[in-house]
C-alpha cells in the first residue's frame, strides 16, 4: 500500500464497544483519535507495532484502561518521551522496541513486574521499581549497552531478580562499580559478535556483574561463534592478572553454551571456579546454538533413523569445538572442585565424525 491505512477511531468512541475489549493489536496503520476514546474497562493486553501514534493518542489510549496487565511498543516512530501513568496500578510487562526517536521512558506504574527493551537504551526513570523483578535488555547494535546496566540499573531496578542482557560489539569494558544488585538470583548474558569490534571486548570484565551480585546463583553466558577469537594455544599461561574481587557464596549453576578457546572465556572460567565455593554445576557447551550433546547419550541420536544430522555444523565451527573441548580439558578440568558435576558437551560424534576429544577427557 503506498499509503498508511488510517484507523477509524470513531468506533472507539463508543464505551458500550470498548467497555468489551480484552485484548487489543494494531499493527501497521495510523492511529490520531481525534474526539475522546471510551474506556476500555476489560482491557488486560494492548499491542502496538508499526504504528504511526502521537505521544497524546498514546496517553488517550492508556489513560481508558486501567485493568491493562500487557502493554507492548514496537517500531512507534513518533514518540519521543514514553510516559506510563500511574493510573495502570495492574501492570505488569512492558514491552518496548525498535523505537528510534524514544529519548526518555518514564514509568509510574507501581506493580510493574517487567520490563523488556529492544534497541539502545535510553533515559529511563522508574517511579517505584519495589516490584520490578525482570529486566530484558537488548541491543544487536553496539550501543555500549553492559556499561550502561552495570551503571544504571542498581538505581532505577534495585530489587532485580532475573537480568537478562544480549549485546554485541562492546568497545568498552564493563567497569567495576561499588553499586550492588543484592536481589539478582539469575543472570544471562547473549554476546553476539559485530565484525572487527568483537575482539575489543574483554568478556573477562563480566565479572563485574558477578561482584555486584551477592545473591547470584545462576549464571547463563551464550556466546555466538567467532564473538571472541583471543584462542588459547598449548602452553599458554591463561591465569593472569583479574582475580574477582569478591567470594560468590550462592552461585550453584553456570551454563555456557559456545565454549570457546579465547584466553578471556577460559580466564573467566577458573576465576568463577575460586572464587564460588557453593558451585555445584558447570556446564560447558563447545558447539554453535547450543546444539551440544552429552558423550555418553551419542549412541541414541535421534537422527539416526533418519540418516540425517542432528545438528548442522561447519568445518570451522567443528575445528574450534574440538580446540574448546581441549582446553577445558588443559586448563579447566583439573581445578573442579570434587563435589561440582562438570560436563563437557561436543558435537555428535555419530553426526559429526573425527573428533579427537577422548584423549582429552579421559586425562581431565
Amino acid at each position: 500500500m503506498k499509503e498508511k491505512y488510517c484507523f477509524p477511531c470513531s468506533v472507539l468512541f463508543d464505551e458500550a464497544a470498548t467497555s468489551l475489549i480484552e485484548s487489543l493489536y494494531i499493527s501497521n496503520c495510523t492511529f490520531h483519535p481525534i474526539g475522546t476514546l471510551g474506556c476500555f474497562r476489560r482491557l488486560k493486553s494492548l499491542v502496538l507495532c508499526g504504528v504511526h501514534i502521537t505521544e497524546e493518542g498514546l496517553r488517550q489510549l492508556v489513560s481508558k484502561s486501567f485493568s491493562l496487565e500487557w502493554l507492548e511498543i514496537f517500531s512507534c516512530n513518533e514518540i519521543i518521551c514514553l510516559k506510563i501513568p500511574c493510573t495502570l496500578q495492574k501492570l505488569k510487562l512492558l514491552k518496548v522496541g525498535r523505537c528510534p526517536k524514544i529519548q526518555v521512558i518514564e514509568i509510574s506504574a507501581p506493580n510493574l513486574s517487567a520490563f523488556h527493551h529492544y534497541g539502545f537504551p535510553p533515559e529511563i526513570y522508574i517511579e517505584d521499581s519495589s516490584q520490578l523483578t525482570e529486566v530484558y535488555l537488548s541491543s544487536l547494535y553496539p550501543s555500549g549497552i553492559l556499561s550502561y546496566s552495570r551503571a544504571k540499573l542498581p538505581s532505577i531496578a534495585s530489587n532485580v531478580e532475573r537480568l537478562t542482557l544480549v549485546f554485541c560489539g562492546e568497545n568498552v569494558n564493563t567497569p567495576m562499580l561499588h553499586e550492588k544488585l543484592h536481589h539478582l538470583k539469575s543472570l544471562e548474558f547473549e554476546f553476539h559478535g559485530s565484525g572487527a569490534c568483537s575482539p575489543v571486548y574483554d568478556i573477562f570484565s563480566l565479572v563485574s556483574f558477578l561482584d555486584a551480585s551477592p545473591a547470584l546463583e545462576s549464571l547463563i553466558l551464550r556466546v555466538a561463534r567467532n564473538a571472541i577469537v583471543d584462542h588459547c594455544d598449548a602452553g599458554d599461561d591463561v591465569y593472569l592478572k583479574g582475580k574477582s574481587a569478591y567470594q560468590h557464596d550462592r552461585l550453584k549453576r553456570v551454563t555456557i553454551t559456545g565454549f570457546c578457546s579465547a584466553k578471556s572465556l577460559i580466564k573467566l572460567v577458573i576465576s568463577i571456579l575460586e572464587s564460588a565455593p557453593s558451585l555445584e554445576r558447570l556446564t560447558l557447551d563447545t558447539t554453535p546454538r547450543g546444539c551440544g550433546r552429552k558423550l555418553r547419550d551419542t549412541s541414541i541420536c535421534t537422527a539416526a533413523k533418519y540418516k540425517s544430522k542432528c545438528c548442522w555444523i561447519g568445518e570451522r565451527s567443528l575445528e574450534e569445538s574440538n580446540r574448546a573441548v581441549e582446553a577445558a580439558g588443559r586448563y579447566i578440568a583439573g581445578r573442579i572442585p570434587s563435589a561440582v558435576e562438570f560436563e563437557v558437551l561436543e558435537p555428535c560424534r555419530r553426526c559429526h565424525t573425527g573428533n579427537p576429544v577422548d584423549d582429552v577427557l579421559n586425562k581431565s
